[in-house]
């Protein structure tokens, strides 16, 4: 395909409109981790009532609990060789990766990745070659490997791509609100002249400066200028893949991608694979569970008092005084007329919303195929070969995330290597460490020096 604006403009409306559901499904369930769970209008509601708009989180309770395990389970990548000539080469590129994941602070790059795999059912990360502004002895220049986690909800992906990890995509887009400072450092200041600040030009509602920020950046005597920026990269009809930035109407930056055997410096992977061109999270099943178990808790928050009375006209002689000694718990109240009074016991309706939350929780945990050997929770007559074997059925059942994880690992260390073959000079190998000889240090390729 031809590359000019307006094919960035189109492929990035193709992309959203066929993922509207998939987005619009990833804010509820990103808002019910995050606990905002209740509308502008249910929180007014309730502020009238004198009621607190109070939850019981499920998607964060058992998001994090998933993500803690998955934290110990994948969070590495080991390099094998395929034969005996590999193993000093598999060595030093093992080491390589693990080098470029700790100085990337991958540990908490990873979890982010993770947790949004669990949330709307994308993980995606980038991957960048950059100079470092130093130079070795020969005068090559030192370059590093970035790795970012990138937000599933800040990317548009090529609808007509099949494969899980979206390696046949043509394009993803990735947009992005920048401040002035840093478009002018990235390009230069006649382009950032002719954009619009605060301007949307996106036209959907998650690339409003406000639904990140809440408000523009004003000050007493000055606004601060953000402009929304999109990266895209993208494949034309010479099969050459292309970076390039823009925004509106005006092309900042088209680079060609020169990455060996890495064609896309974004990698993609969906948690699930589906009929049609959507994606989603684990708690897609359960976000109504999640509804039905606040409105069971605002219910008993509203019969706090397991007695109501219902009073005829006359019955008291004073209706305030007779309801401030009425929810005393020891009191003798004067009345008119006992039979113009009804006391009404409601401890049976407050039991069987506290049976509405626990059948709710029991619902959630066997969606999720969590049981509660797996969450700590065993009963104490439970044996020891009873509580493992629950354990591991969880575990198995969960192999459908596990083995989504690990493969978003493989493809990512895929990656990494083909870059530091391409970009990392011997002089980068800074040692080697095993468990028969310890630590070693090695030169490979070294030029002649003359």
């Amino acid at each position: 395909m031809k590359i000019d604006i307006e094919t960035l403009k189109d492929t990035f409306k193709i992309s959203y409109d066929t993922f509207r559901d998939s987005r619009e499904e990833s804010l509820r369930v990103l808002d019910l981790y995050h606990n905002r769970q209740y509308t502008d209008t249910q929180l007014m509601v309730l502020a009238n009532r004198g009621q607190p708009a109070e939850t019981f989180n499920i998607v964060k309770m058992f998001g994090r609990m998933l993500l803690g395990y998955y934290s110990t389970v994948v969070n590495t990548i080991k390099v094998n060789p395929m034969q005996t000539d590999d193993i000093q080469t598999a060595a030093i590129l093992g080491d390589l990766v693990d080098y470029t994941f700790r100085t990337n602070n991958f540990d908490a790059e990873g979890d982010k990745i993770k947790l949004d795999c669990m949330l709307t059912g994308l993980m995606c990360s980038y991957v960048d070659v950059q100079k470092t502004g130093e130079f070795d002895e020969f005068g090559r220049p030192k370059r590093a490997i970035k790795i970012n986690y990138v937000p599933s909800i800040e990317i548009a992906i090529d609808p007509m791509s099949v494969l899980s990890d979206y390696s046949d995509a043509r394009y993803i887009h990735r947009f992005k609100w920048l401040s002035k400072e840093v478009v002018e450092n990235l390009f230069s200041s006649k382009l950032v002249a002719k954009l619009d600040s605060y301007h949307n030009h996106l036209n959907i509602d998650e690339a409003e400066f406000t639904k990140y920020f809440n408000t523009e950046f004003s000050g007493y005597y000055k606004i601060f200028d953000n402009y929304l920026i999109v990266h895209t990269v993208i494949t034309d009809e010479n099969n050459k893949t292309w970076s390039i930035y823009w925004s509106g109407d005006t092309i900042l930056s088209k680079k060609e991608i020169t990455y060996k055997e890495v064609k896309m410096p974004y990698r993609v992977h969906r948690l699930h694979d589906s009929n049609k061109a959507e994606y989603y999270g684990i708690f897609r099943e359960v976000v109504e569970t999640q509804h039905a178990i606040n409105q069971a808790l605002l219910k008993i928050q509203l019969m706090v008092n397991t007695q109501k009375a219902f009073v005829e006209d006359g019955a008291v002689e004073n209706l305030a005084t007779f309801t401030d000694q009425f929810n005393r718990v020891n009191a003798i109240i004067p009345v008119k007329s006992l039979a113009g009074i009804k006391i009404e016991n409601l401890t049976r309706e407050v039991l069987d919303q506290y049976t509405i939350i626990d059948r709710a929780l029991d619902r959630v945990q066997r969606i999720l195929s969590i049981n509660d050997s797996f969450l700590g929770m065993a009963y104490a007559s439970d044996s020891g070969s009873k509580v493992k074997l629950q354990q591991n059925a969880s575990v198995v059942a969960l192999r459908y995330v596990t083995s989504k994880v690990e493969q978003f690992y493989k493809l990512l260390g895929w990656d990494i290597m083909n870059l530091i073959k391409q970009y990392y000079t011997a002089h980068d190998v800074l040692r080697i460490a095993d468990n028969y000889e310890g630590m070693k240090w090695i030169e490979i390729n070294k030029p002649i020096e003359m």
